[in-house]
């Protein structure tokens, strides 16, 4: 066991010395690092996820540009990420706690064929990411962008690279209306949709903050979510669904239920990136908004975990999900795409958007639609 978890350290800890991710900072210093900050707020106006009783509680994660002080800063590390999810429901903190927390979270990677060995490895190393916590906010103000349905751990490697790249990345973990469990219907992407409107009001004094250009990044039902706040957020200009259930029939269904994603309400630009190989794609009901750009990326080689921190860990590590064959630079892709497509609307919102489709092995279908033009 010790030898794997040399492997795992050296592995993992030298993807963050700069030398196979440019995306992730090569090292902290006093011009250039990346903060996180985790803090709970109390929602008044609903109940709480465990007794019933008005007072929802809403744990707002936060990766952004930062500025190293005097004192010397301490790097987080991928398990800090793992205590930080201990603490997401307003309790936890002992070691029960936190192991449970641990095993709960691998459930669903070991159910998609991951190594239970490893990724026990996984949180047992000291794996050093690129984050400092609590530092200060760089000078100036910075593009948003929501990190929707997943925990911090979920998309540390994600909001780190953003951080880094200048945008202020907000995430709330997933949770139910009254309950841990999300409602997987009209409900649940309604208090996804609320969790943020609220996270967003207790962040409304931040001078860091450009409320004025904001991204809402949905994974897997979060698609839906994000697309939704958007409907109803006319600031947030963009959408981008990782492999995002607006991408299938149900998902489409729930924005269709929805009062505020009438057409002529959904004016944000689209990005959905999808696995290709999923046989229930449907995706007229994006189609179907024709006052928004649009723009379909499906990949190859690729599963729904790629999507998250599962994808990044990986990508460096052989055989994390057995033996069958998935695209080492699944996550990479994504990744590429995301910042390029991001890029390219911060330089010229106006001009189309293009895929560079030579530049990546894994696409399989593109699809640019650009929107009906209002005389």
């Amino acid at each position: 066991m010790k030898s794997l978890f040399w492997i795992l350290f050296v592995s993992l800890s030298s993807a963050y010395t700069g030398v196979s991710q440019s995306t992730q900072m090569a090292a902290v210093s006093k011009s250039d690092a990346v903060g996180f900050s985790s803090r709970l707020e109390t929602d008044n106006s609903r109940p709480s996820t465990s007794n019933g009783t008005l007072g929802r509680t809403v744990q707002v994660n936060i990766w952004y540009p930062g500025r190293i002080g005097q004192r010397s800063p301490k790097v987080m590390m991928f398990s800090d990420y793992l205590r930080t999810k201990d603490m997401e429901m307003g309790a936890g903190g002992t070691p029960q706690s936190y192991g449970k927390t641990v095993d709960d979270y691998f459930q669903w990677p070991i159910s998609q064929g991951a190594d239970k060995s490893l990724l026990d490895s996984i949180a047992s190393a000291k794996i050093p990411m690129g984050a400092v916590k609590n530092i200060d906010f760089a000078p100036g103000k910075h593009p948003v962008i929501l990190l929707m349905h997943g925990s911090a751990v979920d998309f540390a490697f994600l909001g780190e690279s953003l951080a880094e790249q200048g945008y202020i990345a907000v995430n709330v973990p997933v949770k139910g209306y009254g309950q841990k469990e999300l409602d997987v219907n009209g409900i649940g992407m309604e208090t996804e949709i609320r969790d943020y409107e609220f996270a967003l009001s207790t962040l409304a004094h931040n001078p860091s903050m450009d409320r004025n250009d904001i991204t809402a990044l949905g994974f897997s039902f979060g698609g839906q979510s994000a697309l939704g706040l958007a409907c109803r957020n006319p600031n947030i200009t963009r959408v981008i669904s990782y492999d995002g259930g607006i991408g299938d029939k149900f998902g489409a269904r729930l924005v269709a239920e929805s009062p505020f994603c009438a057409t002529e309400n959904v004016s944000a630009g689209i990005l959905h990136i999808y696995d290709a190989s999923y046989t229930r794609s449907y995706l007229d009901k994006i189609r179907s908004f024709v006052y928004a750009e649009k723009t379909f990326v499906g990949l190859n080689g690729i599963a729904h975990w790629h999507f998250t921190s599962f994808g990044y860990l990986a990508s460096q590590i052989p055989k994390l999900f057995g033996e069958k064959e998935y695209a080492k630079n699944g996550y990479e892709t994504i990744w590429r795409i995301t910042k390029g497509y991001l890029d390219s609307r911060s330089k010229n919102p106006k001009v189309l958007y293009s895929l560079p489709e030579d530049e990546f092995d894994l696409v399989d279908e593109v699809e640019h639609l650009g929107p009906i033009e209002i005389k």
